[in-house]
């Protein structure tokens, strides 16, 4: 599966409200291929720049429902 795709398949998502929270790799997400990774990391860098990352007990999420603007 082309990158791109996978990372705009995953914007839809979160824009249709399907998807609410992310976490960022290496707090429970267990990296594939080298591709699967690629992908992971071109979303990361999205979450990043349009969330605000919280604190949940122990770990960080991004609240996909609040963007931060960016």
């Amino acid at each position: 599966m082309p990158r791109r795709w996978r990372s705009g398949q995953f914007k839809r998502y979160v824009a249709d409200g399907q998807v609410h929270y992310f976490l960022a790799q290496g707090q429970g997400m267990r990296p594939g291929s080298r591709g699967e990774e690629s992908a992971a990391e071109e979303i990361t860098e999205w979450v990043k720049a349009h969330y605000t990352a919280k604190t949940v007990g122990n770990v960080t999420v991004d609240d996909l429902t609040a963007p931060t603007g960016g």
